[in-house]
């Protein structure tokens, strides 16, 4: 076995190569529109509860501007340890008896090592803190199953208040939450049945706590949670290839052989589920595994969205690989593993690399260019040079026409999509408010700038060719120049752009 304060070592280790990360590695499109998120707090958004943006806020406050990625994702690394450290716990309270090295190095890759949680320990997602909320969850579950006594109205409070806080991350809390709460009502022990004022107190805190989401939602006729609801249904169509595209980016994701392992984890769960601590960890991982893979055969399902039921699964796993796996086996996944995550962050943080790679794409350098394209294009001397000629020219229009007061002495920056919209305001020094001539009205830069009053001011609207909408553009301003560019690293990425003053 791995002394303690050994693994905790290895963990804490793990974090400080993810603060590094962090700060290094480009952000991707959620992560952008999430910092943006965070210069604005709100009770909740459209798309997710608040969580995530109270985290960016806080990693702005903390970081500030000049540590590059750490202003956006600086306290995601923080969460993912602590995180770690109490499914540590968790394992540690499950493998009395059964913990060996094996155990207790799978524990360690399953956590710090493998794409999904070596990567994704520091990537500004809504995971992070619904992760940690429902580790304590699953903790606190187990530890008041395997006591004798009634459950008391503290511990009620502790399990509400983990699911109220996994709620304000992600409305995946709610049926990871609900299969923990199965599972107790569901041992043979009745002492939980009776206990009705330990029920009552978990859902009013969990009420309590998700209330910024209720309030937000009642002000705004509950467009988030009939977002989410529909979501699930609406233009729904068979699609079984899209659902295999997504069980093969979990298969990365978790590594081959370590994703056979936790499926293998489930079965054996299944076939223990009269034991009580086997039945918690079932029910808690269940209910999200089988929403998200029922789903994703009829609807586009993003690949992460099941990993936190697969991480509450890593110490049972755990366990059953110190039983079933020898050294030679272990060794060969962790290569694998190593190989994967270690392949991964190279080409996304190593800036050589990553031209390279780009250069060699021939101009269509696809999800790449997700993480490059926005930086590379406010450096290159065209976009430089197109900027400042526009700002010339539409001053010169401007010249016998009187400035509303209030505008800004450059023109308003706007885009045509959400995350290009958030690329930009991430990408340029000042991190300026970018506009969005996105068309709709249920998301967060309509509610943000729909009140906005800037009638007459000069404004610069750029985008992806694909995403403009010339209508649109039109609606919203009237339009004295426009344009398009292509950067030759980026065929698969031409740019329109408009200039003029808004209406």
């Amino acid at each position: 076995m791995i002394a303690g304060h050994v693994a905790i070592a290895w963990m804490a280790l793990g974090t400080i190569v993810r603060l590094f990360l962090a700060a290094v590695v480009p952000l991707g499109n959620d992560e952008v529109y999430y910092w943006d998120w965070g210069r604005d707090p709100k009770l909740s958004y459209f798309d997710h509860p608040p969580g995530v943006s109270w985290l960016s806020a806080g990693a702005q406050q903390i970081f500030g501007a000049a540590t590059g990625g750490l202003q956006a994702r600086g306290l995601v690394p923080v969460f993912h340890f602590a995180t770690s450290l109490l499914l540590f716990k968790v394992y540690l309270q499950l493998s009395v008896g059964r913990r060996t090295r094996t155990s207790d190095l799978t524990f360690l890759a399953f956590t710090q090592l493998i794409p999904a949680f070596g990567i994704g320990g520091f990537l500004l997602l809504p995971d992070a803190g619904l992760l940690l909320f429902a580790t304590a969850g699953l903790l606190i579950a187990l530890s008041l199953a395997s006591r004798p006594d009634t459950p008391s109205l503290g511990s009620g409070l502790a399990i509400g208040l983990a699911a109220g806080f996994a709620g304000l991350f992600k409305y995946h809390a709610a049926p990871i939450f609900a299969g923990i709460l199965l599972a107790l009502a569901s041992t043979r022990n009745w002492r939980f049945i009776q206990a009705k004022s330990f029920w009552a107190i978990v859902v009013l805190t969990g009420v309590t706590a998700t209330l910024p989401v209720w309030i937000w939602n009642y002000q705004h006729e509950m467009s988030s949670f009939a977002f989410q609801a529909s979501r699930g249904i609406s233009g729904a169509h068979v699609d079984l290839p899209r659902a295999f595209r997504t069980l093969s980016a979990e298969l990365i994701l978790l590594t081959p052989g370590f994703f056979g392992l936790l499926i293998i984890t489930l079965g054996s769960l299944w076939r223990h589920k009269n034991q009580t601590s086997d039945r918690i960890v079932f029910w808690a991982c269940l209910p999200l595994l089988a929403l998200i893979h029922l789903t994703m055969t009829y609807k586009e399902v993003l690949p992460h969205w099941g990993l936190p039921a697969f991480w509450l699964l890593i110490p049972e796993a755990a366990i059953l690989a110190g039983q079933k796996w020898s050294s030679r086996k272990l060794h060969l996944h962790l290569a694998i593993a190593g190989f994967i995550t270690g392949s991964i962050i190279t080409v996304a943080t190593v800036p050589i690399f990553r031209n390279k790679l780009v250069a060699r794409a021939n101009g269509y350098p696809g999800a790449l260019g997700e993480l490059t394209f926005w930086p590379d294009f406010f450096d290159s001397p065209d976009a430089i040079e197109l900027r400042g000629n526009v700002a010339t020219s539409l001053k010169l229009k401007n010249a016998g026409r009187p400035i509303p007061p209030g505008c800004p002495t450059e023109p308003i920056l706007a885009s045509f999509r959400w995350f290009t919209v958030a690329h930009m305001a991430w990408s340029l020094p000042d991190h300026p408010v970018v506009r969005s001539f996105e068309a709709g009205k249920k998301y967060y830069y309509y509610d943000r700038d729909r009140d906005a009053s800037s009638k007459g001011c000069a404004v610069f609207v750029l985008g992806e060719k694909a995403h403009a909408n010339k209508e649109q553009v039109h609606s919203l301003m009237d339009v004295q120049m426009s344009g398009e560019m292509i950067d030759a690293k980026y065929l698969d990425r031409p740019v329109s752009w408009f200039a003029g003053y808004l209406k």
